[in-house]
């Protein structure tokens, strides 16, 4: 699977996303099949609508620049978007290679943010 990550130049702990994260949000492991279902079969676009992490809305919450990378990995094409555990970095899901390398380039004409390629193992 290709990604593409993009860090700000933001600290966020642990601590402090899971302290602002309300229990109410944390979720059943309904959609964890359909993650299984996904990779499974390497359709990323169905894993990436079942994407769930719940410390999301509290980092979203308290740090407006994470959900500006949200939108603008969503808006050059990814398929799929989530904050990568307690933040800050969030990663978009590709297509395939070319459509990472083209993410990757549009994000990164933001010079205040790190932007990454990555590829899964697997």
């Amino acid at each position: 699977m290709e990604l593409v990550l993009v860090t700000p130049p933001l600290k966020i702990t642990s601590r402090w996303a899971y302290e602002n994260t309300p229990v109410e949000t944390a979720r059943s492991g309904s959609a964890t099949s359909m993650v299984k279902v996904a990779l499974a079969s390497g359709r990323w676009e169905l894993l990436a609508s079942h994407l769930v992490n719940d410390l999301e809305s509290a980092v979203l919450g308290g740090h407006a620049v994470v959900g500006e990378i949200r939108r603008k990995l969503t808006a050059a094409g990814a398929l799929g978007v989530l904050v990568s555990g307690s933040g800050p970095t969030v990663f978009g899901i590709a297509a395939d290679a070319e459509a990472a390398d083209a993410i990757a380039a549009k994000i990164g004409k933001n010079a205040k943010w790190k932007v990454a390629r990555a590829r899964t193992l697997a």
